[in-house]
């Protein structure tokens, strides 16, 4: 399916965003002397979870407790390089 004329200029605007975003991506990887392919850093980068913990309180109330897990050694040296947190989203607790 190809985008409607109108969509066509947003859909090649956001093309080149993520270009360069990628590029950027690499140049600081690269700079920090990690060569990985796009399919070594998927499989590192893909390790971390979001875990979610529920616990029945004596409210009758559930409670939900999401976090991420630790990263890898491998992958809280991308994390530092690109200045990204290592636990992205904290820790959420929500009770229903």
């Amino acid at each position: 399916m190809q985008p409607s004329n109108s969509s066509g200029p947003g859909h090649r605007f956001i093309s080149v965003l993520a270009y360069l975003c990628v590029q950027l991506i690499w140049m600081r990887l690269k700079a920090s002397r990690i060569h990985s392919s796009w399919a070594s850093l998927h499989r590192i980068v893909s390790v971390q979870r979001w875990v979610t913990a529920s616990f029945d309180q004596k409210e009758g109330r559930r409670l939900n407790i999401r976090k991420t897990t630790q990263p890898e050694p491998a992958l809280k040296e991308i994390y530092a390089t690109l200045g990204v947190d290592p636990l992205p989203g904290g820790t959420n607790k929500l009770a229903v």
